[in-house]
């Protein structure tokens, strides 16, 4: 997200931010219920995001997976990668009632260590993900509220039955509501809950610079 949605081009270029997340969903490895799993994953990361225009910006982050569950057995430790860009399609006007709209695409991948049916084993997974988001700052741009939706896709590297199997996500998509609070010339404080499809929610803390 910029650090402001209105264009204004005397913003902050740099954002370093924390955040957690939890994460749940469906993964299929077959045409059947049989074949059908669910993973739940807690994260931590950071990210530092570089905006050269109000209208674009490029981010790359790093994190951990610190739990989670895969056929309801233990998932994680393991680590993950993402760089992901933005771009301020419209920008919100104080005259007009139209919404911002942010387009942003990212790509991520996740190694972590998992409990199979048959011992040990490395998850792996890629995912390639675009979205949009458009909503309004209020109160001087302290609070900006706005919708999410998002698709994607990718594969997931598993072992079930003592054989490697290569699945993917159930839903392909996602959505929900997000929240940003600003403590003018410190942080922004976002909260972020998508209850549709893949359901996730993120909390996170961010400095601009």
């Amino acid at each position: 997200m910029p650090y402001r949605c209105d264009g204004d081009g005397a913003q902050p270029r740099w954002r370093v931010s924390g955040a957690v997340g939890a994460v749940s969903t469906d993964i299929v490895f077959g045409g059947g219920d049989a074949d059908t799993v669910e993973v739940e994953q807690v994260t931590v990361g950071a990210s530092v995001g570089w905006f050269p225009t109000w209208k674009w910006g490029v981010t790359v982050s790093a994190g951990a997976m610190v739990a989670g569950t895969v056929e309801g057995r233990a998932l994680g430790p393991g680590g993950q990668l993402a760089v992901g860009a933005s771009y301020l399609a419209r920008r919100e006007r104080k005259r007009t009632p139209w919404p911002f709209l942010l387009v942003t695409g990212s790509f991520a991948g996740v190694v972590a260590r998992g409990e199979a049916d048959d011992g040990d084993a490395t998850y792996g997974a890629t995912d390639l993900r675009v979205g949009v988001a458009a909503g309004r700052s209020v109160a001087q741009g302290k609070l900006t509220g706005y919708v999410a939706a998002r698709a994607f896709g990718g594969p997931v590297f598993w072992r079930r039955g003592g054989e490697r199997v290569v699945g993917g996500d159930r839903y392909h998509v996602t959505a929900g509501v997000g929240v940003t609070v600003r403590v003018p010339g410190v942080m922004d404080l976002g909260v972020e809950v998508l209850p549709l499809g893949e359901q996730g929610v993120t909390a996170s803390v961010t400095v601009h610079r």
